[in-house]
């Protein structure tokens, strides 16, 4: 959105993950992220294989940050999760990757002149975002947020608005 509708964004933050094409792939690899190819199997096989046992999916990624989330807040992930459509529109996001990395790479010819704050957790995305945004950006800020995987909100959710709130009241130069 950004490089596309240059005008219609001022600002930029990408949470806990590189870009498509500038970093997602070596950060896969190197951190063995196994679900990124798997949400991408093709023919609805991923549906197939996870409809009716969302919950068992969905608790298995949330178990890595117990504290983060309540049963109640679980459940509702499950609910809005649940069904094939709702499987296939979550595991379109993954699908589109090789996609997002040719867009990337075709708008990355100008590089994005906004500010941009690329943050990632100390157990998670860590410098990733950051080094892929610097690829993209004039004006990149950011780095690691200590003590939260991949769930900012959920897990630092106060230095996550502290960091966010600085970011955006920050005056252009």
């Amino acid at each position: 959105m950004p490089a596309r509708y240059r005008e219609a964004v001022q600002r930029l933050v990408i949470l806990d993950i590189p870009l498509e094409g500038f970093g997602r792939e070596d950060f896969a690899a190197k951190r063995n992220i196994w679900h990124f190819g798997f949400f991408q199997a093709p023919g609805g096989l991923t549906e197939s294989l996870a409809e009716g046992r969302e919950r068992i999916l969905l608790q298995w990624f949330f178990s890595r940050a117990p504290a983060a989330f309540t049963q109640e807040e679980i459940d509702e992930y499950v609910r809005c999760y649940s069904g094939r459509d709702a499987l296939r529109a979550g595991f379109s996001y993954y699908r589109e990757f090789s996609i997002n990395a040719q867009l990337f790479k075709e708008y990355s010819k100008e590089k994005l002149r906004i500010p941009v704050l690329a943050l990632g957790g100390e157990y998670s995305g860590a410098g990733w975002p950051f080094y892929s945004l610097a690829q993209l950006a004039e004006h990149v800020s950011g780095g690691i947020i200590p003590q939260y995987g991949h769930y900012s909100a959920e897990e630092q959710p106060e230095e996550l608005l502290r960091r966010l709130n600085t970011f955006f009241s920050e005056q252009e130069e």
